[in-house]
This record gives structure tokens, C-alpha cells and sequence, in this order.
């Protein structure tokens, strides 16, 4: 019997003859644990823009589409939260993205650099825009997760921690 200790090793153990497929509508991008997980992230939510899927099949789907080093963490994933309509994506990524994200510095610093490649090129105005404006957002974001709300005062205390009137 072959312990599976480490994904590397399972990934070894299981060949896995999808390396081919591409994304469709009905075939959510794969992830193989050695690729960005924030480009995979962008894939997901390019492949949302264009399936034809109920949104009950879009965590089971992604969940089939883990390959490689990224299937040991098959069995991380909650089919019933999956199978959920409203939290079945966000389960996805909020599991996975611990093993393959390092720190909140790093998700700040990754978004920060995508600000410099939002340049407009040849596109539309319209759609940089939008670009633009989503790449904001997801920096501000990352930006606010570096607040330790810990180091806060509590609302009504003073400097002491005694309530002034």
C-alpha cells in the first residue's frame, strides 16, 4: 500500500490522460499545482463568463479539474459546499488558495505588479476600463487584508482603555 505523504508523490501514482483538454463551456480551466494560482484564479472567472453549467456544478466541475501535484487536495474540498449555489465557488478558492498562495505580502505584491500590465494596447477604452477598475479593486483588497484590526482601539475607549465622557 503506497502512502500518499506528499502531492508530489500522489500526483506520481496517478496518471491522469486530461492533460489536453482546454476550457469550454462546459469544461472548467485545469490546475496542476505548479502553474500562478492568481492566473488560475482569472481563468476561473473568465470560464464563469462562458459556461452553459447550472452554478450547482461549478465547484464539483473545478474540483474535477484539479491534475497533478493540485488532485491530493481533492479530498480538502466539502462536496455539499461545493454542490451550493452561493458558497460553492468561493470554498473553492478560499481552501486551495492557502496551499498555493504564501502570505497576504505576496497577494498585495502580485496584484500591485497587474496594475503595471492593465495598459490599454489596442483595446477598446470600454473594456480597459473595466480592466482597470477590476485590477483596483482586487489591489485595494489585498491592500486592506495587511490591517491587523487587533492593534485597533475598541470604539468609546480612549488612548487608556478607559471610556471618556
Amino acid at each position: 500500500m503506497l502512502s500518499y505523504e506528499e502531492p508530489e508523490a500522489y500526483a506520481a501514482s496517478h496518471v491522469d490522460t486530461r492533460q489536453g483538454i482546454k476550457m469550454t463551456p462546459k469544461v472548467p480551466p485545469q490546475f496542476d499545482g505548479q502553474s500562478s494560482w492568481f492566473e488560475y484564479e482569472d481563468l476561473i472567472d473568465g470560464w464563469l463568463g462562458i459556461t452553459t453549467l447550472d452554478a450547482d456544478k461549478h465547484g464539483p466541475s473545478l474540483k474535477n479539474a484539479l491534475v497533478g501535484a493540485a488532485s491530493f487536495y481533492k479530498s480538502m474540498l466539502d462536496n455539499a459546499l461545493l454542490r451550493d449555489p452561493d458558497r460553492g465557488l468561493s470554498h473553492f478558492k478560499d481552501t486551495l488558495r492557502p496551499y498555493f498562495v504564501k502570505g497576504v505580502n505576496h497577494v498585495l505584491l502580485w496584484r500591485f505588479l497587474q496594475m503595471f500590465r492593465t495598459y490599454r494596447g489596442q483595446s477598446e477604452f470600454v473594456h480597459w476600463i473595466g480592466r482597470f477598475e477590476i485590477a483596483q479593486k482586487r489591489l485595494l483588497a489585498s491592500w486592506s487584508d495587511l490591517l491587523d484590526l487587533s492593534d485597533l482601539p475598541e470604539v468609546g475607549t480612549g488612548i487608556h482603555g478607559s471610556i471618556h465622557r
